[in-house]
């Protein structure tokens, strides 16, 4: 393997690790905002008084 391609694919791993880790805050993130959405929609539907 040449010194350019072991650098191509050093560049191409971390690339990958980094847009893998974007993904995963991204999608724990949704996660996080859509339990709170539905603890809050649980919340109006246990008390229909406080609308």
């Amino acid at each position: 393997m040449s010194y350019l391609e072991q650098v191509s694919l050093c560049l191409r791993e971390h690339i990958y690790t980094e847009a893998g880790l974007w993904v995963t805050s991204v999608v724990t993130a949704e996660n996080k905002a859509n339990s709170l959405v539905w603890a809050e929609y649980h919340k109006l539907s246990l008390n229909p008084s406080n609308k």
